[in-house]
């Protein structure tokens, strides 16, 4: 059964072994809950000093541990690379077309995985010190009184503990089948579409057998007379005890610390959207986090005011945004409208939408002296982003190109729901 060992029952005298599996299918799902509401790094350092002091409890070997859960961190693996291109937010630290990785986005991703990582060691030490009789006992127990309004209890009970048991099983025939085709001549290498074709292959024997196992087991039941769980005796019964309730103290100090840590980071939200003060690291961060949204929609849209008739507003689509020396970029040409506009009247108000999220609405001064002084590296971007659109210009030192920073920034990320949250910048 080494093959695939989760699900797998370490024996053991410890005091997580000595538990009612009830206990540890309440404080399992507990758990689960707990973790899921973490929306921080900090809130899964408890989580991550629980999981160690449960392991250390149960007495498991770390190897043992390891390979309980190595056969499900291929889980992990796709969840981190789908949140890759979740959350856009920060530096841009690499792109391809449409897709990009992003500093939001591979703080999401290691998050993820973290948390998803936490959960399941904490649900394997579950099935490595309880039997799966046991488990499917306790489960069985807990759905119990909902057997009066028609829940097959027992039987779900009987499913659950069937599969536990099988997957081992399953996964060693699994891996006996491969070697077997291999000592055949199969080949088991080639990379990813090897790998693919080789899985085809030892499906339909596993297959073969699953249905092959099922028979089987119905055939005993049948010849064992099984009827449900009519007339059934147990040969332990189910008690609670003083380390029942020692559990789900440390788990109610557990919930208590994540609850803690989840109100700080509320409250740190709050106090943000109130505008206070940053550091010059957080208005980097920020200016990268409205810069890319302003990147990730095809445009948006600036208003200003009519040169010769201040009362008269004008409006039209801009697409460069950057952010370069601690200060947000955009770029136009010195022979439109807007740059005479806003020579006049250098405050504007940007508005945009990406669908599926929030909304921005930013409002500025223009230091139109500041073109002067734009660095190489903006003024070759917004050169290509330029004549990408179809405008034309000569190279980046074109002198209708025009570049200007934005100053007393302040930036609203409005929800429908009327919530917004406010960055002065």
């Amino acid at each position: 059964m080494e093959a695939f060992s989760f699900g797998s029952y370490y024996p053991g005298e410890s005091a997580l072994h000595r538990l009612d599996p009830r206990t540890k299918l309440l404080l399992g799902f507990a758990f689960l809950i707990t973790a899921l509401t973490v929306g921080s790094f900090r809130g899964l350092v408890p989580i991550a000093f629980f999981v160690v002091l449960v392991y250390v409890a149960a007495r498991v070997p770390l190897r043992r541990v390891l390979s309980s859960m190595a056969p499900l961190l291929a889980i992990v693996v796709v969840v981190a690379v789908l949140n890759l291109f979740s959350d856009q937010s920060g530096r841009i630290l690499w792109q391809f077309g449409f897709l990009q990785v992003s500093e939001g986005s591979l703080r999401s991703a290691t998050f993820m995985a973290c948390r998803l990582t936490m959960m399941m060691a904490g649900m394997s030490a579950i099935t490595l010190t309880t039997p799966t009789l046991d488990l499917t006992a306790g489960f069985e127990r807990l759905l119990a009184p909902f057997a009066r309004v028609g829940l097959p209890a027992h039987e779900l009970g009987m499913i659950m503990g069937i599969a536990l048991r099988f997957m081992p099983q399953f996964a060693t025939e699994m891996k006996q089948t491969a070697d077997a085709q291999a000592s055949r001549g199969a080949r088991v290498t080639g990379g990813p579409l090897g790998g693919v074709r080789m899985l085809g292959s030892v499906a339909i024997p596993l297959f073969t057998g699953v249905f092959r196992h099922a028979e089987t087991l119905s055939a005993a039941m049948d010849a064992r007379c099984y009827h449900g769980e009519r007339g059934r005796t147990r040969l332990h019964a189910l008690t609670f005890g003083r380390g029942d309730a020692l559990a789900a103290v440390a788990m109610a100090l557990l919930v208590a610390c994540v609850v803690v840590i989840n109100l700080q980071l509320v409250e740190a939200r709050f106090e943000r959207k109130k505008g206070v003060s940053m550091t010059d690291i957080d208005r980097t961060a920020q200016l990268e986090r409205v810069c890319s949204y302003l990147r990730r929609i095809p445009a948006w849209y600036l208003a200003t005011t009519d040169a010769n008739d201040g009362h008269q507003p004008r409006v039209r689509p801009f697409s460069f945004a950057m952010v370069d020396n601690d200060k947000l970029w955009f770029c136009t040409s010195r022979d439109k409208d807007v740059w005479a506009e806003l020579s006049k009247n250098p405050k504007f108000e940007v508005s945009g939408w990406k669908p599926g999220e929030c909304w921005i609405v930013l409002t500025g001064e223009a230091a139109l002296e500041d073109d002067a002084f734009v660095s190489d590296k903006v003024r070759q971007t917004g050169f290509k982003h330029m004549v990408g659109i179809g405008e034309q210009h000569d190279s980046a030192n074109d002198g209708r190109l025009a570049f200007f920073s934005v100053r007393n920034i302040a930036a609203r990320f409005c929800d429908i729901d009327g919530s917004e949250e406010l960055l002065e910048l």
